[in-house]
C-alpha cells in the first residue's frame, strides 16, 4: 500500500514502516534538497550583490564626508588660526597635513577591508552551496572557477580603489597648489 506525503508524492518507507530521511526532509521543509540549495544559492547571490552595492555606497559617502571634514579642518583649524593671529605663521594655501589626511584614508581602508571580507565570505558560502548542488545533480554546469575568481578579484580591487583614489587626490591637490605658486607648507615667520 502506497502512502502519499504532503506534496502528493509517494512516501518511501523502510521495511519497518518508518519514513526515510529524504521523505522526512520533504515533509519538514516541503521541498527537496535540490530546491533548498537552489533557494540558498539565489539568496546568497542577491545578498552578494547588495553587499557590493552597499559597500560602494558607504565608501563613496565616507569619501564625501572626508572631503567636507578636510575642507573645514583646513579652513578653521584653531591652532593654525591662533598662529596666524600672532603672526608666527604664514599660510598661503589651505592644505591639510599628511597625518590628518591619513586618518580619513585609514577609515576608508578599514571599511574597504570589512567589505572585502564580507564579499569573500559570501562568495565562499555561495560556491560551497553551488558545489553541493553540483554533487547532487551532475547535469548542472558549474561556473568555471577562474571566471568566478576574476569577478571576485574585480570587486575586491573596486573596494581597495577608494583608499587609493583618496591618496591620489591628496597628491593631486598638493601638485595643484605647487604648480599655482602657492606655499604648500606652513612656514614660520619669526
Amino acid at each position: 500500500m502506497d502512502d502519499f506525503d504532503a506534496l502528493g508524492e509517494p512516501s518511501i518507507t523502510d521495511p519497518t514502516g518508518h519514513a526515510s530521511q529524504t521523505d522526512s526532509i520533504r515533509q519538514v521543509a516541503g521541498r527537496t534538497p535540490q530546491e533548498i540549495l537552489r533557494g540558498e544559492i539565489q539568496n546568497f547571490r542577491m545578498v552578494g550583490v547588495r553587499v557590493v552595492q552597499w559597500g560602494v555606497t558607504v565608501l563613496v559617502a565616507v569619501m564625501t564626508i572626508n572631503y567636507y571634514i578636510r575642507r573645514d579642518f583646513a579652513k578653521h583649524h584653531t591652532y593654525l588660526l591662533e598662529k596666524l593671529k600672532k603672526g608666527d605663521l604664514e599660510i598661503t594655501a589651505p592644505y591639510l597635513p599628511l597625518m590628518v589626511h591619513l586618518i580619513g584614508t585609514g577609515i576608508l581602508l578599514i571599511l574597504s577591508a570589512i567589505f572585502c571580507f564580507l564579499t569573500i565570505r559570501i562568495y565562499r558560502i555561495y560556491s560551497n552551496y553551488q558545489r553541493q548542488l553540483h554533487e547532487i545533480e551532475h547535469a548542472i554546469r558549474e561556473l568555471p572557477l577562474r571566471g568566478a575568481f576574476i569577478t571576485l578579484l574585480v570587486v575586491v580591487i573596486l573596494y581597495l580603489l577608494f583608499p587609493g583614489i583618496d591618496i591620489l587626490i591628496r597628491y593631486c591637490v598638493k601638485w595643484y597648489y605647487i604648480s599655482e605658486g602657492y606655499v604648500v607648507a606652513a612656514t614660520a615667520t619669526k
